[in-house]
């Protein structure tokens, strides 16, 4: 029997090592994931008082029946508070993942250059073009009167080619 359980400590530190887990970091993540199940729990009794109070106080029989069956173990299908956990779940990680592909959509589009086009060797930026400087779509060769200024425009557009 001590042979079994060498062996079984063994593949369990194998599993750790395979992982890239000291057995500390393992601890560690195990009591979190203990806290969390146990702040679930709590706020999911908290929950069921909530509804339950309401549902004394509505006069809902079948919502009151429903709270207390669904509390029981086994009868998660029936239970209101799990079903809206579950909803709840789902509308985070929905989020996330939304939140997630937008930032790295925002990544792609700041390291990517497509700004600039590159054609025979010259490189032209067409934000630069027409005088366009990108701030609050001012355009920068614009006079006081709101009339272009013949100068900067032919400076701004000569700015905006380079050669490579």
């Amino acid at each position: 029997i001590s042979e079994w359980f060498i062996l079984q400590l063994l593949f369990f530190h194998l599993s750790l090592r395979k992982k890239g887990m000291t057995t500390y970091q393992f601890i560690v993540k195990d009591n979190e994931k203990k806290r969390m199940e146990s702040r679930k729990q709590m706020d999911t009794k908290r929950r069921r008082a909530d509804h339950m109070k309401r549902e004394i106080e509505e006069g809902n029989i079948f919502g009151r029946m429903a709270l207390t069956v669904g509390g029981w173990k086994g009868c998660g299908c029936i239970d209101p508070i799990r079903r809206e956990m579950r909803e709840e779940d789902r509308a985070a990680k929905l989020a996330a993942s939304k939140a997630a592909s937008r930032r790295s959509e925002m990544e792609h589009v700041k390291h990517d250059d497509s700004d600039n086009d590159t054609k025979d060797g010259i490189t032209v930026n067409p934000i630069r073009l027409n005088g366009y400087n990108g701030d609050n779509g001012v355009h920068a060769n614009m006079g006081k009167n709101g009339t272009p200024n013949a100068a900067d425009t032919v400076a701004s557009d000569a700015s905006s080619i380079s050669h490579q």
